[in-house]
């Protein structure tokens, strides 16, 4: 069961990596997820994106670490100010999720966008059970914040 990507599959993703770069300049890069063979239709892969960076670009609060962060949602570690950020969610400010979650879902979409339009020979397949030939899925699993950031003082 699963799919091995090829190089010039690999370099598809690549090409769509480096195309959502120029709109949202904290995004650095990509690796395919960990398990990422386990799946025929869809193709997971981590995003790498610099989280000081994302909180700069849309005026959030972000606590330094010296870890790397790693989620499915970037909110996880943002708040509106650093008052806001050190609440219980419960007391959060809710309106900063969407916000983050609109700005995610966008990214996720522009992926799967440029992915479907890339050429033929740049995109994995898979055979469905009527042994008809589509194009996998592309899904982003985490958004990985960048090595740089554990070296940041606390």
């Amino acid at each position: 069961m699963g799919i091995k990507l090829i190089d010039k599959q690999i370099r598809g993703i690549e090409m769509v990596i480096n195309a959502i770069m120029k709109k949202y300049k904290f995004i650095k890069g990509w690796e395919l997820y960990p398990d990422h063979e386990k799946y025929d239709s869809t193709i997971f892969i981590d995003v790498i994106m610099d989280y000081q960076e994302f909180a700069d670009t849309y005026n959030y609060y972000i606590q330094p670490i010296n870890w790397r962060r790693s989620s499915s949602n970037p909110a996880t570690y943002l708040g509106r100010d650093k008052e806001d950020y050190h609440k219980e969610y419960i007391d959060k400010d809710k309106s900063l999720y969407q916000e983050i979650k609109d700005i995610k879902d966008d990214i996720e979409k522009t992926i799967r966008e440029l992915y479907t339009n890339l050429p033929q020979e740049f995109i994995s397949t898979f055979f469905s059970n009527s042994n008809t030939k589509h194009p996998r899925y592309i899904m982003v699993s985490n958004f990985n914040d960048t090595d740089d950031n554990m070296s940041l003082p606390i």
